[in-house]
């Protein structure tokens, strides 16, 4: 058996976060890894899962090995917004334990960690004050819809911390091929005393710890429904809490935007996809059309913010995005290209040429990317399946839908963003979406951010872990990552995740000394 102070599960940027906080002191940390230091398939098939929701759920997009999510994220990062910590009638259960004010302390410090100072940087700006924002910004009116800034790098955190790991500090030990099995407990359910390790070839060991930090991701709910005790059907969920409240950010397409003259500079509300290069060295500022917070209470609606892609940029292979090129063809009769029927190889490199022509010569034309707040809902859960893994456990079973306060957000967005852009002398925004009362195509349903599961409360009847991630009901087990959020926001989950970790740290040192 090893014997450690800290034992972090999951070498993400939520345990990684953690552990880079230790470097260096008396505390010994041990950091388990289910994969490598590279990807391999027989471990990312430990991910695979079921969906038993009304839309699907690509559980197995994560992954497994030396740096988690950080190894294909698309490098964006935004904090979230007052609103969020706010308390909305609106949206019940969306409460945080703590206000906007404690974790606004850490940003500093996550901006650092996800290496998105430059020179440039004055202290506490998030790039309102560079001359690249105020070239590039466009006025609209703040009453309504806002500039929301972003930042982007693709950092990869597996490569950026292996040497803080191999020869940096004698203090952090890296276990991989080690995934997690379970952990077991003291009699009475209040004290984590051991994690069950195990490997693919077979072999098992276990460790104790003073402290044990769960930061697996999406895995953290099924490692405690795994992790059963003499009381309840899964560790710390005496009020059916673990794997409740499952939430994505509602990530889609919805209209385009036909500019007009005088043609303006648009890239800054760019969201690029993950398939475009971008360097890991660089920091490109970005941003979002948002919704304000004034009119987000006025109107009842949740957090939203729209960016814009060039239509040439979109793929018609992708089904989610298909309908936006199907209506850019529509708006395009005069071009002289077929419009019904299938598209040929001729028609999609007709397609791209003319917009790229146009794109250098106007009208624009932009797709609109939406961004969306999802509500907490208990009925959206992650459960376990039937289906077993390569360790002879219980799979992950998904259950997320989309509710009726998500659609209308979105019509009532669209139709301010649609208002602003014409006082902007933007041009006009023309958008399909269906009315919120009806039931929408699954192909719209393309989200990302895993939010939810074992969130923070102010007490256990709402919640898993408490305003230190602890968990209520044991004494020395910590949660980290986009698992214990509250609430889903209009920004990037890592960076905020990492701002947590940084808190939660904090925490561990006092608590270790």
């Amino acid at each position: 058996m090893l014997q450690t102070d800290i034992c972090i599960i999951g070498a993400g940027p939520a345990g990684m976060a953690i552990a880079s906080e230790f470097a260096g002191r008396s505390t010994d940390i041990c950091v388990i890894e289910s994969g490598g230091l590279s990807e391999d398939s027989k471990i990312e098939a430990l991910s695979e899962g079921e969906n038993s929701g009304e839309y699907p759920v690509n559980v197995a997009s994560r992954k497994r090995y030396f740096g988690g999510a950080t190894n294909i994220w698309g490098g964006n990062s935004a904090p979230y917004d007052p609103i969020d910590f706010e308390n909305r009638p609106y949206v019940p259960k969306a409460q945080w334990p703590f206000p906007f004010s404690e974790l606004q302390k850490y940003f500093p410090r996550a901006y650092e960690f996800c290496g998105l100072k430059t020179a440039q940087d004055e202290p506490g700006a998030w790039d309102e004050n560079s001359p690249d924002y105020q070239d590039r910004s466009i006025f609209i009116n703040g009453d309504k819809v806002r500039t929301k800034i972003f930042k982007r790098r693709r950092l990869r955190f597996g490569k950026r911390f292996r040497s803080l790991f191999q020869s940096g500090s004698p203090n952090l030990k890296l276990y991989t091929h080690s995934t997690a099995l379970r952990l077991e407990v003291s009699r009475n359910a209040r004290h984590v005393e051991r994690a069950l390790i195990g490997s693919i070839d077979g072999k098992r060991y276990n460790i104790a710890a003073k402290v044990f930090v769960l930061a697996a991701g999406i895995e953290n709910p099924r490692i405690l429904l795994l992790s059963n005790d003499i009381q309840t059907e899964g560790l710390g969920n005496k009020y059916d809490n673990v794997g409740r409240y499952f939430m994505r950010h509602f990530n889609i397409l919805s209209g385009i935007l036909i500019t007009r003259p005088p043609y303006r500079n648009l890239s800054l509300y760019r969201l690029s996809t993950y398939r475009e290069p971008v360097g890991v060295h660089s920091v490109h500022p970005f941003a979002g059309f948002q919704i304000s917070e004034a009119v987000q209470r006025e109107e009842q609606i949740l957090n939203f913010v729209a960016f814009l892609t060039p239509l040439f940029h979109l793929s018609p292979s992708e089904s989610g995005e298909a309908h936006i090129f199907r209506h850019a063809l529509r708006l395009r009769k005069s071009a002289g290209m077929q419009t019904n029927g299938p598209w040929s190889l001729t028609q999609k490199a007709g397609l791209r040429i003319l917009e790229w022509l146009r794109y250098l010569q106007g009208p624009r034309f932009y797709a609109i990317r939406n961004f969306v707040e999802q509500a907490p809902s208990r009925e959206n859960r992650i459960s376990l399946s039937r289906e077993r893994d390569a360790f002879g456990l219980r799979r992950l079973q998904v259950q997320w839908a989309i509710g009726e306060q998500e659609k209308r957000t979105m019509e009532i967005a669209q139709q301010h963003l649609g208002r602003a852009f014409l006082e902007a002398g933007l041009g006009r925004l023309e958008t399909d979406l269906p009315p919120y009362q009806s039931a929408w195509p699954h192909y719209l349903a393309h989200a990302s951010h895993f939010m939810g599961t074992t969130r923070m409360s102010d007490n256990p009847q709402d919640g898993v872990v408490d305003e230190n991630s602890r968990m209520h009901s044991v004494d020395n087990l910590y949660i980290a990552g986009g698992s214990v959020l509250p609430v889903g926001g209009a920004c990037m989950v890592t960076y905020n995740l990492i701002a947590l970790a940084l808190r939660l740290a904090d925490h561990l040192k006092q608590r270790v000394q």
